[in-house]
C-alpha cells in the first residue's frame, strides 16, 4: 500500500459541532439554540471503517452530569443517566478517540465523520477535549443551523465516496442513521479513510491507502457561524503578505464545485498575489480586492465586489490552497494543486517544449490565432504542424511546417505571459501578452505585445475525422479578454456556435462587449438556417478541421466606417467523429478606418 497523508489547516477559535439533526423539536427560542430537555437513553455504533469493540464511551450532559458505557459486538453502545441535552459523547479505544453530539434521545453514532464535522467549523473551541470538559458552558453555543451546516460540509466534501456507496450525500444523516460496520453503506464510505486527529491543535491528518480513491477538501474556516447572534470569527484588515505569498504568481486548479460556483472543476486560474496586498486573477486583469483580511487562524481573505471570498491558507509558510465562498458564507469550491512561478510559460527564450501529447493527446494539431503587430488572423490544420505546451496546458510555441527552411512560421512565446488560460484534454486557449516573442513569424524574428494587447490563440488535436450528418450546438464556455490593437482590454464574449455537419457550415451568434460598445456577430441564416452561413468548414488535408469566413456589419452606432464594418473569423474543431468535439475560434472586428480600433479575441465552445 502506498499511503499519502494530507495535513489540514488549524481551524480557528472555536470549532463547531457537526451534526444535522433531522426532526429536531422545540427550537422556538430567538437564537435557535438547542434546548436542554429531560434525557432517556442514547445508543448507536462506534466505528471508523471497522467496529471499535471494548471502547470506553463517556456522555456529558448540558447539566454537567455524566454517564459511561463500553462498546460491545459490532461497536454498539448504550448510555443512560440523568443527562440533559445537548450531550457530548466521547469514545476512546487505545490511541483512537472519536467525538459526537446528541441533541435528543435515540441513535447517535460516534465515528470519524462525526468527529470531523466537529473540527471543520468555528462555533466551539478547537481543543475538543477542553470543549467536553467544560460542556456546561459550551453546550449553549450549539444551534440547529450550525449543526446542519457542519454535517453538510462533511457530506459535500465526501460526495464521491457517498455516491460510490449508493448514499445520497445531500440528505444522509451520518449521526443518527443506524448502520452496521460491515463495509456497506456509510461504513463503506469510512473504509480506508484513516484520520489522525490532534484535538489540542485543531488539526487532522488524512491517510488513505493507494487503492482507495478519495478527494477530501476542508471547508472554509473563515465562514462566520452565528452563535447567539454573534460571530466567533475575528479578523484584522490590511497589513503585509508574508514572504511565502507576496509577489507570487500561482496557477491553481479548481475542484469540488458546488451549486452556484462561478468556476468549473478542472478549470485553471492564474492568481497574482501583489506585494501591495492586492489579489489579481488572469494576469492582473481582474482585481479581486486591493486589501485582505487575516482571520484568527491565519487565513488571508480577499472579498470581491459581489461578495465572493477567496481564502488563502498556507502550509509551512508556503501557498497551499484557496477556498471559495459566497457572500452568505456558503462553500463553493476550492483552488488547489498550486504551481508557483512566473506566469511566463517559457524560460524567457522560447525554448520550453513540453509534451503536447501529455496535455491533449496525439496530433494532428490545429491552431487558430488573431494578433496585432502585423500578424493578423489565420488558422492552421496541416498534418505535420507541431504545437508545444507546458504542463499546465499553456501553449509555448508552434511550427506551422517543420519542413520549412526559410522565412518560416515558427513562433515561440519568448518573454510573454499567458492570460485567460482555459481548456481541457482536447483544446487549449490563451493570450500571449506583456513580452516579446522568440522564434520566427516568417521574416520577422520578434513580435511585441503589451499587457493590453496580445496573441489570442486556440490549439488542439483531432483524430483525423469529423462528425457527419448532424447539426450540433456549442455554447460558449470561456473566452479571452477582447483587446484593441491600439491598446486596451476589457469586456466579454458571449453566444454560441452551431455546426451543420450536413453542409459543413459554421453558424455563429456572438456578442463582443468592449469599451461600452456591443458588437453582435451573426452569420447569414443564423441558427435557423445554419447551412447558409458564410463560414465554411474544411475537410481537405491541408486545412482539415479548420473553418473560416467573413461577416459584414452595416454602418451603425458601433461601426464608424461608411461602407460597413468587417468581421473575420477563423477556428478549429477538435476531437473526432467517435469522440466529443470542441470548437475554438478567434475573431477580428474592424470598426473604423484606423487599424488601432481593431478588436480581437478568442473563445471556446
Amino acid at each position: 500500500m502506498n499511503d499519502f497523508s494530507r495535513w489540514h489547516r488549524i481551524f480557528a477559535v472555536l470549532t463547531i459541532t457537526i451534526l444535522s439533526i433531522v426532526g429536531l423539536a422545540g427550537c422556538s427560542d430567538s437564537n435557535n439554540s438547542v434546548p436542554a430537555v429531560a434525557s432517556s437513553t442514547v445508543s448507536g455504533t462506534v466505528a471508523g471503517g471497522a467496529a471499535l469493540v471494548g471502547a470506553a464511551v463517556t456522555a456529558t450532559g448540558a447539566n454537567g452530569a455524566t454517564a459511561t458505557g463500553v462498546t460491545g459486538p459490532g461497536g454498539s453502545y448504550t448510555v443512560s443517566g440523568g443527562l440533559t441535552y445537548p450531550v457530548i459523547l466521547k469514545a476512546v479505544s487505545g490511541a483512537t478517540t472519536y467525538y459526537s453530539v446528541a441533541t435528543s434521545a435515540g441513535t447517535i453514532n460516534i465515528t470519524p465523520l462525526t468527529t470531523l464535522a466537529l473540527m471543520v467549523n468555528t462555533a466551539l473551541a478547537n481543543n475538543l477535549d477542553t470543549v467536553a470538559a467544560a460542556w456546561t458552558t459550551n453546550a449553549s453555543l450549539l444551534t440547529q443551523a450550525n449543526l446542519q451546516a457542519a454535517q453538510a460540509v462533511v457530506n459535500a466534501n465526501l460526495a464521491t465516496r457517498f455516491a460510490a456507496a449508493g448514499i445520497p450525500s445531500a440528505t444522509y444523516d451520518f449521526v443518527t442513521a443506524a448502520f452496521t460496520a460491515n463495509s456497506t453503506g456509510i461504513d463503506l464510505v469510512m473504509d480506508g479513510l484513516r484520520f489522525n486527529f490532534n484535538f489540542a491543535a485543531g488539526t487532522f491528518a488524512l491517510t488513505t491507502p493507494a487503492n482507495v480513491a478519495v478527494a477530501f477538501n476542508e471547508a472554509i474556516s473563515t465562514v462566520d457561524i452565528t452563535i447567539g447572534g454573534t460571530s466567533t470569527t475575528t479578523t484584522t484588515t490590511g497589513g503585509t503578505l508574508p514572504p511565502g505569498v507576496a509577489s507570487k504568481v500561482v496557477t491553481f486548479t479548481f475542484c469540488c464545485a458546488t451549486a452556484g460556483a462561478p468556476y468549473t472543476n478542472g478549470q485553471q486560474v492564474l492568481f497574482t498575489f501583489s506585494s501591495s496586498g492586492a489579489l489579481f486573477l488572469t494576469d492582473q486583469f481582474t482585481r479581486v480586492a486591493p486589501t485582505f483580511t487575516v482571520t484568527a487562524n491565519n487565513e488571508y481573505v480577499w472579498t470581491d465586489a459581489s461578495g465572493l471570498k477567496y481564502s488563502l491558507s498556507l502550509r509551512n509558510g508556503a501557498i497551499h490552497e484557496v477556498n471559495l465562498s459566497n457572500a452568505a458564507g456558503t462553500f463553493l469550491g476550492q483552488f488547489n494543486n498550486p504551481v508557483e512561478g512566473s506566469a511566463n510559460s517559457s524560460t524567457g527564450n522560447g525554448t520550453n517544449t513540453g509534451s503536447v501529447t501529455a496535455v491533449f493527446g496525439a496530433g494532428p494539431y490545429k491552431l487558430a490565432y488573431s494578433a496585432s503587430d502585423g500578424i493578423g488572423i489565420d488558422s492552421r490544420g496541416l498534418v505535420n504542424m507541431t504545437v508545444t505546451v507546458d504542463t499546465n496546458g499553456r501553449m509555448t510555441g508552434y511550427d506551422a511546417n517543420p519542413a520549412c527552411t526559410t522565412n518560416c512560421e515558427r513562433l515561440l512565446i519568448g518573454t510573454n505571459f499567458v492570460g485567460e488560460l482555459a481548456g481541457d484534454a482536447r483544446i487549449t486557449m490563451g493570450r500571449w501578452n506583456g513580452g516579446t516573442t522568440a522564434g520566427n513569424f516568417f521574416a520577422s524574428p520578434t513580435k511585441n505585445f503589451s499587457t493590453t494587447q496580445g496573441f489570442h490563440y486556440i490549439a488542439g488535436a483531432t483524430a483525423g475525422s469529423l462528425p457527419t450528418g448532424v447539426i450540433t450546438t456549442y455554447p460558449r464556455t470561456a473566452s479571452t479578454l477582447p483587446t484593441v490593437d491600439g491598446g486596451g482590454t476589457s469586456g466579454t464574449l458571449t453566444g454560441s456556435v452551431v455546426v451543420d455537419y450536413f453542409t459543413d457550415r459554421v453558424a455563429v451568434d456572438l456578442s463582443v462587449v468592449i469599451g461600452g460598445r456591443t458588437h453582435r456577430i451573426v452569420s447569414n441564416g443564423a441558427f435557423t438556417a445554419p447551412g447558409n452561413s458564410e463560414i465554411g468548414l474544411s475537410r481537405v488535408p491541408s486545412n482539415f478541421g479548420t473553418f473560416a469566413g467573413a461577416i459584414g456589419v452595416a454602418q451603425g452606432p458601433n461601426c464608424s466606417i461608411a461602407t460597413g464594418c468587417s468581421i473575420s473569423i477563423r477556428g478549429v474543431i477538435t476531437g473526432s467523429a467517435t469522440g466529443p468535439t470542441r470548437i475554438g475560434l478567434v475573431y477580428v472586428i474592424t470598426t473604423s478606418l484606423n487599424n488601432a480600433d481593431t478588436i480581437r479575441g478568442a473563445g471556446l465552445f
